[in-house]
């Protein structure tokens, strides 16, 4: 399965619950193709973890950041968050969570995260309460003070104008 695409106009990276692409080449759950469909054999992060899947991908600038349910990248601790660098796919110590993480909104310096966390770590180490939405600075993978604080997992997130969007299973945000 493939659960999220995205491209940078010059490379198409894809997301989603595969150990295999084009029908013989190893891939876990992250892969990179140029527009015409072809595998770029050196960018390969080789997402794992039991039932790891990458739900949600986005570009900040030469970043591609991916949420999902993996636990390794490039054999490496990076729990459900990564930032991947665009060239060759090493994963930059940057923000992790205490479980999945369903959707990914890049806004400027800030990416948004909703799923089903409680917690967010910077690149650090702080750890951070934040059930299910929270922000993290791209740059240096700290961990924003906005927190809506929803009752329930986030799924979806947009933003038009000023306005932030998100979607999920909640009923009560800041305890309204």
């Amino acid at each position: 399965y493939v659960y999220s695409v995205v491209t940078d106009g010059t490379s198409i990276y894809a997301g989603g619950l595969f150990t295999q692409v084009n029908g013989a080449t190893t891939r876990n759950l992250l892969a990179k193709f140029d527009l015409n469909g072809n595998l770029d054999a050196t960018w390969d992060p080789n997402a794992t973890g039991v039932g790891g899947s990458v739900e949600r991908l986005a570009i900040s600038g030469t970043n591609i950041l991916a949420g999902g349910s993996f636990t390794t990248i490039c054999g490496v601790a990076r729990n459900y968050l990564t930032k991947l660098n665009n060239t060759n796919g090493s994963a930059s110590n940057w923000a992790t969570a205490n479980s999945y993480v369903f959707a990914l909104y890049v806004d400027g310096t800030t990416c948004y995260v909703g799923g089903y966390f409680s917690q967010l770590t910077s690149a650090g180490g702080t750890i951070t309460a934040r059930n299910y939405l929270g922000a993290i600075t791209i740059s240096n993978g700290n961990i924003g003070s906005f927190n809506p604080n929803p009752n329930s997992y986030v799924f979806a997130i947009n933003k038009s104008g000023s306005n932030l969007y998100f979607g999920g299973q909640f009923t009560r945000v800041n305890e309204t």
